[in-house]
C-alpha cells in the first residue's frame, strides 16, 4: 500500500507517520533515507511503535559528513539512533568499515546485485549499431546514474582521458 502523508518534508509529516505506523503496526519497516530513518528510530526508542526497522544505508558516513551542514548531527545519529535499529544493511565492505566505526547497530553487507556473467558477455558481443545509433568506429562509454563520489565517475573520467584519440 501506497500511504501518501500530505508533505513534502519529512519533518513536517511526523506526527502522520507515527499514527499511520501505530494505526497499521508494520512487522518490519524499511527505510534507506538517514533522515527518516532517524524519525522511526527515535520512534522505536521511545517505545511509540514496536516494528523492527531495518534501514539500507545508501552513502559513505566519510562523503556524508562532508557535504552536510551539521555533521555533528549526523554523527550522533550514527552513534545513538542506528543501534536501535534491528539490522543496518550495508552495500559494501567499506561502507560495513566505515560504520563499523561510528555505530555499535547489527550490520550486514549485502551488495547491490550485479550479473557479471551478463555484463562480459554483453561486453564482448557486438552491439546492433543501428538500433542504438552507436559509433562502432570508436569506443563508446556511457553512463547512467547520479554523479556522485560512490559511482566512481573520477576513475571513469581518468580512465577516458587516457585513450587514444582515435579509439
Amino acid at each position: 500500500n501506497v500511504i501518501r502523508l500530505g508533505y513534502r518534508r519529512v519533518i513536517k509529516s511526523t506526527y502522520r507517520l507515527l499514527k499511520e505506523l501505530r494505526l497499521r503496526e508494520p512487522t518490519t519497516i524499511l527505510t534507506m533515507f538517514l533522515h527518516l530513518s532517524a524519525i522511526i528510530l527515535i520512534f522505536k526508542a521511545l517505545g511509540l511503535i514496536k516494528s523492527n526497522v531495518v534501514i539500507r544505508e545508501v552513502n559513505l558516513p566519510s562523503q556524508l559528513l562532508k557535504k552536510k551542514s551539521f555533521p555533528f548531527l549526523y554523527k550522533l545519529i550514527y552513534r545513538y539512533l542506528y543501534p536501535v535499529a534491528d539490522r543496518v544493511i550495508c552495500q559494501s565492505f567499506d561502507m560495513y568499515q566505515e560504520l563499523k566505526n561510528y555505530t555499535s547497530a547489527d550490520l550486514i553487507i549485502i551488495n547491490n546485485p550485479i550479473d557479471t556473467a551478463a555484463v562480459y558477455e554483453m561486453a564482448y558481443n557486438p552491439v546492433n549499431a543501428e538500433l542504438y545509433k552507436v559509433n562502432t568506429d570508436k569506443i563508446n562509454l556511457v553512463f547512467i546514474g547520479r554523479l556522485t563520489f560512490q559511482k566512481g565517475i573520477d576513475l571513469l573520467v581518468e580512465f577516458a582521458s587516457k585513450l587514444n584519440e582515435n579509439c
